[in-house]
């Protein structure tokens, strides 16, 4: 979720107002653009599922901390709350979030049936090693891996090592409830444990989360819902998430936000908590070429940010990727994939408020294999 910074210098209003001139143009642009695409009879799905074939992928993206399908997939137009802004999020910061990471490292991803293996080797630079570091261990070398076994049909049981050293097992089932399926999740690692919940119709997706589970109590609440296509609105998501502390009955975050998506482009908005707005827009302008901008503002501090991105794919195997935040951070990305499982990235960032600071570089290679 967004988390404005606050502005200490009045210089940077000029581009403040720039930035958000910009995401609302492109609103604007973006919105035009739908009326002349019902217009010419084009699709209004932006949908896309959680198939077995990505089965790998998502055990993967658990593995890096992410939830996979598990957490966020598209499901018909109501995707999951935590799905809102989701396209825009993967093009301007990647779908690790390293998409214009300038750290230098080897990642090696291993797949089979049941198994999945990461390695991470990070240099320094590109002339030396980092040794792990325990302070940085989003930065160090790492190794992760996870094992899952089915249990005669009825639920799958896994153990997992992530990437930040921290052992887990747990159980997921799933079952059929009504027009939806109902899957359920239960991990357990050190001196606690975490039981979730999700719901998944055609038209409602809904999660629920109690983490921190221990004898003295049932720890954190985490609650969200979504609702799509809904009188005839055919495109439009409505939700809400709710975090709760269980012991006290105190409600410690909440957000309400909309998601109108077609098959061209997707506008999100929210308000968290009572002071915060934030908003993304998502434009494909054509089969290789797609733009993104999201933008926040908290009505108390006066903090803003706004980021700008696009996307262009040079050929079947290859891309190039820049953003730039209204704070002057300007980021360039190249994908190359030389052959199945080995692609190359690179990529270069530099502030265009300090143009005398040399700017930061760095490669990565990232090599998969799949195994039986």
């Amino acid at each position: 979720m967004f988390v404005p910074q606050p502005r200490h210098s009045r210089a940077r209003l000029l581009p403040a107002g720039f930035a958000f001139v910009c995401v609302l143009a492109a609103a604007l642009f973006v919105m035009q653009a739908t009326f002349s695409a019902r217009k010419s009879g084009l699709g209004v799905c932006d949908a896309c599922t959680c198939t077995a074939a990505a089965d790998s992928r998502r055990a993967v993206a658990r593995l890096r901390g992410g939830g996979g399908c598990y957490r966020s997939n598209y499901v018909d137009s109501a995707g999951f709350y935590g799905d809102f802004g989701t396209k825009a999020k993967f093009l301007l910061n990647g779908k690790d979030g390293d998409k214009f990471s300038t750290e230098s490292n080897v990642n090696l991803t291993a797949t089979g049936d049941d198994l999945v293996l990461v390695a991470t080797k990070t240099f320094a630079d590109l002339g030396g090693i980092r040794f792990s570091d325990d302070a940085t261990a989003a930065t160090s070398d790492s190794f992760a891996f996870r094992h899952s076994k089915n249990f005669n049909g009825n639920f799958d049981g896994y153990v997992q090592l992530s990437p930040a050293g921290s052992l887990s097992v747990g159980a997921t089932a799933s079952k059929k409830m009504g027009d939806g399926n109902l899957d359920t999740r239960i991990t357990t690692g050190g001196s606690s444990v975490t039981a979730e919940t999700r719901y998944t119709s055609d038209n409602v997706k809904a999660t629920a989360a109690l983490s921190g589970i221990t004898e003295k109590g049932a720890g954190q609440l985490h609650a969200s819902a979504a609702v799509g296509d809904i009188g005839g609105l055919h495109g439009v998501t409505f939700g809400g998430q709710v975090f709760a502390d269980t012991a006290s009955g105190a409600v410690t975050g909440h957000s309400v936000g909309a998601k109108y998506a077609n098959a061209d482009y997707t506008i999100t908005g929210a308000v968290e908590g009572t002071d915060t707005l934030s908003a993304s827009v998502h434009k494909d302008m054509n089969s290789d070429t797609s733009l993104a901008a999201s933008a926040g503002y908290n009505i108390n501090s006066k903090a803003s940010s706004a980021v700008l991105g696009v996307e262009h794919q040079l050929d079947g195997k290859s891309s190039v990727s820049g953003r730039v935040d209204m704070d002057g951070n300007l980021g360039v990305a190249y994908r190359r994939k030389l052959r199945a499982g080995v692609e190359v990235r690179a990529a270069a960032g530099m502030n265009l408020y300090n143009l005398d600071a040399k700017p930061k570089t760095g490669v990565q290679l990232r090599l998969g294999t799949d195994f039986e």
